[in-house]
């Protein structure tokens, strides 16, 4: 999958990359086929207390216990899921979970973001995406 590093503050912002960040042209999901959603976060440096949002179609649902990453703590609501991170070591860290579409359509997946919980002026996003969910 392509991907793009979308950078928010230019010198110490964290940066962030999901794997889906891409022109959808094609059929992506299908109704009642689970799918992997993967966000890359990249730091400069350690950062302490950070925000992940990642929204996805609210066609679609988190599939229980499908997290994978070091997190202080995962929430899933419809149509988002936060990942929250005490220490983000500089780098590259990945976080994984499984969406089961519920509802055939066409999209539109606002920007995935993280930010520093004690500083929100250091942040990093992504553009939106278009998410195509076909019939079975």
């Amino acid at each position: 999958m392509d991907s793009t590093d979308c950078r928010g503050s230019a010198t110490k912002g964290p940066s962030v990359t999901p794997a889906r960040t891409r022109t959808v042209t094609a059929t992506d999901a299908a109704l009642g086929v689970d799918r992997d959603l993967a966000v890359e976060v990249r730091a400069d440096a350690p950062r302490q207390g950070v925000c992940i949002e990642v929204p996805f179609p609210g066609a679609m649902e988190v599939v229980d216990g499908s997290l994978s990453g070091a997190c202080a703590h995962f929430e899933a609501r419809p149509g988002l899921a936060l990942i929250y991170v005490d220490t983000l070591s500089p780098g590259r860290s990945e976080f994984r979970f499984r969406l089961r579409p519920q509802y055939s359509g066409d999209f539109l997946v606002l920007p995935a973001r993280a930010w520093l919980m004690y500083d929100p002026h250091v942040f990093g996003s992504t553009a939106p995406t278009r998410q195509i969910v076909a019939p079975r």
